[in-house]
């Protein structure tokens, strides 16, 4: 008996046209055997091994599938956009003061011939493109990173920032560009500080098991960690995973992205009425003696910024709302990430140190700053 006789192919039934509307009504799922013999189709399948291309099933599911990423690559985009945009930085990037330097990631990886801009406000090397952005975080295994693609002018990433969202150190030296975990054991002991971490891996820990509980009750309307997760699978031939064709998950990312958009102004107002009462709207900054200091939490470095002093015997002191915001974000407060770093207002540093029970000392000879809570 020959090879042919024992083929058992299904001729397509009705294979449903792209234009016609219903090919994304319900939740369901496409083998991933289904899928690549869309690919591999010169294999026979037994009979009992699943469905061959040739069934209009097949070719049916396909299209729902293509049309299904259709939709779901500017949602994809504008999540990660939408999650990233808090590093983005525009007006403080001197893009006439670059280097080209090597990218060391927790001595693990690096990403040589990396392009890094200067800060206008001090002159040190934080800023990179997203390109290269993506390419570090594609190193360390972040794969949902390749969708960030702002539109518009593209901005580029406060490294500066990114590493103290997430309590990294970051150092610029011998043309490489070091970001390392932070070593909390050369700290001083920080009760305040310490009680800070507790409080954010609480609130970590807590979001973790509200997702985990998420994935397995499925709310309506709820995006679940599981969905979230998928959203951003396309490596579908690479993975052998089953396609999960959810057009129900659409419609809950494109409200995920719809209450994320209407959460920017509410967090940065939020961000600014935490501060207001320490800005001073009639400071005349002419009559203020400027020394650009290194600026300490403890013993930990923020970095070198301008802060302002009047005259008197006992000075007061003074910073702008762009150094302020990160003097604030290696301090800890995480809605400071928010902040508008506006580099014409002004903040009197004095009075946030009597709220934040904080002591300032200055040492004149090292040019420091160090901040003691």
């Amino acid at each position: 008996m020959s090879d042919e006789s024992v083929r058992k192919v299904h001729k397509p039934n009705l294979v449903v046209e792209d234009e016609d509307m219903g090919l994304l009504e319900t939740d369901e799922t496409m083998t991933n055997q289904e899928f690549s013999s869309i690919f591999y189709n010169t294999a026979v399948f037994d009979e009992n091994d699943g469905t061959m291309v040739f069934d209009a099933e097949v070719i049916n599911k396909f299209k729902r599938v293509l049309l299904y990423q259709e939709k779901l690559e500017p949602l994809r985009e504008r999540i990660i956009c939408l999650q990233f945009e808090k590093y983005f930085e525009d007006e403080d990037v001197d893009r006439e003061n670059s280097k080209e330097a090597i990218i060391s990631l927790f001595e693990q990886c690096e990403i040589p011939g990396a392009t890094i801009y200067a800060s206008k406000e001090n002159g040190e090397y934080v800023y990179v493109t997203c390109k290269t952005f993506r390419r570090m975080l594609k190193k360390l295994e972040d794969n949902t990173i390749k969708f960030l693609r702002p539109t518009g002018n593209e901005p580029v990433i406060s490294l500066r920032l990114w590493a103290f969202d997430n309590d990294f150190d970051l150092s610029f030296k011998n043309e490489k560009l070091e970001i390392s975990f932070h070593n909390s054991e050369s700290d001083e002991s920080n009760d305040e500080n310490d009680e800070v971490q507790k409080k954010s891996t609480s609130q970590k820990s807590t979001k973790a098991k509200k997702e985990s509980d998420n994935s397995q009750t499925k709310r309506t309307g709820t995006l679940t960690k599981g969905e979230y997760d998928q959203i951003f699978i396309n490596n579908y031939v690479e993975s052998g995973e089953d396609i999960e064709i959810k057009p129900s998950v659409l419609e809950k990312a494109e409200k995920l992205i719809s209450n994320m958009e209407q959460v920017k102004s509410v967090r940065e107002k939020f961000s600014y009425h935490n501060v207001r009462k320490f800005i001073e709207e009639d400071l005349n900054i002419d009559n203020l003696i400027c020394d650009e200091l290194k600026v300490m939490v403890n013993d930990r470095t923020v970095c070198k910024f301008k802060v302002y002093k009047t005259k008197e015997a006992e000075p007061k002191l003074y910073t702008n709302l762009f150094s302020f915001k990160i003097l604030l974000t290696r301090a800890g407060s995480y809605y400071s990430l928010y902040l508008c770093g506006d580099k014409e207002t002004f903040v009197n540093l004095n009075k946030w140190a009597d709220e934040s029970c904080a002591e300032i000392q200055i040492d004149k000879k090292s040019k420091t700053m160090k901040i003691i809570f």
